[in-house]
């Protein structure tokens, strides 16, 4: 019928059309030409190619019998074409990337690339017209976490992913089929009767490479080209809230304070959870991660996101000029804090606070405070301890104008230290 209508459209529109016999002889010799194909040749530890199967499992309820279908998640390596399977629950962003972790897992590295196709679980748009294809921002992070570059097949490609189509196939056949008839209770049963069924493909020999198994090349020639796992694994995080990086680089989350790098203050930060982390990301890259802080008023600082000069008065956070001057009047602690930057001397620096503590209880912490203020606004370059001393037995100094007394040379001057003038005697 279809060939009738094309011979129909033809004859009416060619100026000296041929007969329908002709015409039909014609189509099919056209329609058994075979087309040239490429032979994808598949660098060791290069790529490795992942899809869902199409062709769903059930999992029954031992209780009431109902069931539910389950996904089936098929990955292969490009050399070797070692096959991974699991089921998950779905085909949801958190059950691709669980999926995708586990084939991780079972391969022991990770691959440069990951193609995948164009579900909405690994790729958001497909075809934006501004950025190109845009990545679900949870798969993405996954593949950062695991250094993969992902590389969606195109759409409407299918030689983008014919190997894992190919091993799709093998998976039907040889475990779908074979799994037909039994009965699973849960997703964990269902994958160890998958992962029985898996070990004999990877290991069943393939006639077109010489009697080989998938498990023997993988073995001998791309296990040592994956890279490594990172130590930690990934985490599927809850996205929490968007924030601003305040001056003190450390955002507030349940009352907690957690340091970002000094560098990001004022942009915009991504800020995620589980029940033992909080990561922060910027531009979709994760920037820091911290051990989740119980209760409230906690600070989590990481030495590599101070700058310099607070790495070094953070060294010495448990020395008395930080345990007593962190809680005295901001122009005291800011004064101390000058103190041990200009002089870079922490045990100088105690005992300058010890003589403050003296001072304030002699005297008062309101004189104190305005001498140390003094001090701060007029001879920041010379933060002496004995400037602050003579303000307080001289009070009037303070309305003065700025004076360089010579006791504030900092060079060390005691008794048994001789002058000039002594040496100049004579006489003597």
């Amino acid at each position: 019928m279809v060939m009738t209508v094309l011979h129909d459209e033809y004859f009416r529109q060619a100026e000296n059309p041929m007969s329908y016999t002709r015409f039909r002889r014609r189509q099919s010799a056209h329609l058994k030409k075979r087309v040239p194909i490429m032979r994808q040749v598949h660098v060791a530890g290069e790529e490795a190619f992942v899809d869902f199967s199409g062709k769903r499992r059930k999992i029954t309820d031992p209780l009431t019998g109902k069931t539910r279908p389950v996904e089936l998640f098929v990955g292969a390596l490009g050399h070797s074409r070692l096959i991974f399977a699991t089921a998950v629950p779905d085909q949801s962003t958190q059950s691709w990337i669980k999926a995708t972790v586990a084939m991780f897992d079972y391969y022991g590295g990770t691959p440069k690339y990951l193609v995948p196709d164009n579900l909405k679980a690994a790729v958001s748009h497909p075809r934006s017209r501004a950025r190109g294809q845009i990545l679900n921002p949870g798969f993405d992070r996954a593949m950062q976490h695991y250094g993969v570059t992902p590389l969606p097949a195109r759409v409407r490609s299918p030689q983008d992913k014919g190997l894992v189509e190919q091993s799709v196939l093998h998976v039907k056949r040889w475990i779908t089929l074979r799994l037909s008839g039994q009965t699973f209770h849960s997703i964990a049963e269902l994958n160890r009767a998958i992962a029985m069924e898996l070990d004999r493909i990877n290991e069943k020999p393939m006639r077109r490479l010489a009697g080989r198994s998938r498990r023997d090349i993988f073995e001998s020639e791309e296990r040592s080209r994956l890279r490594k796992l990172p130590h930690l694994p990934f985490r599927n995080l809850e996205h929490i809230r968007s924030v601003r990086v305040p001056d003190d680089y450390h955002v507030e989350h349940r009352g907690n304070f957690y340091s970002v790098p000094h560098e990001l203050i004022g942009e915009a930060i991504d800020l995620f959870e589980d029940q033992e982390v909080v990561s922060l990301f910027h531009n979709h890259r994760r920037v820091a991660i911290h051990p989740r802080q119980d209760g409230t008023g906690k600070v989590s600082t990481l030495r590599p996101h101070q700058p310099e000069n607070h790495r070094y008065q953070g060294d010495h956070r448990h020395r008395y000029f930080n345990t007593w001057g962190r809680y005295q009047a901001k122009p005291i602690d800011k004064y101390l804090r000058l103190h041990l930057t200009v002089w870079k001397n922490p045990s100088a620096t105690d005992k300058c606070a010890r003589k403050l503590a003296e001072l304030v209880e002699n005297h008062g912490e309101e004189i104190v405070t305005q001498a140390a203020d003094w001090v701060l606004a007029h001879c920041p370059d010379a933060p002496h301890i004995k400037r602050i001393e003579r303000l307080i037995a001289q009070p009037a100094r303070m309305d003065a104008a700025v004076e360089v007394d010579r006791d504030d040379d900092p060079t060390i001057n005691h008794r048994n230290i001789r002058g000039a003038d002594y040496y100049g005697r004579t006489g003597a």
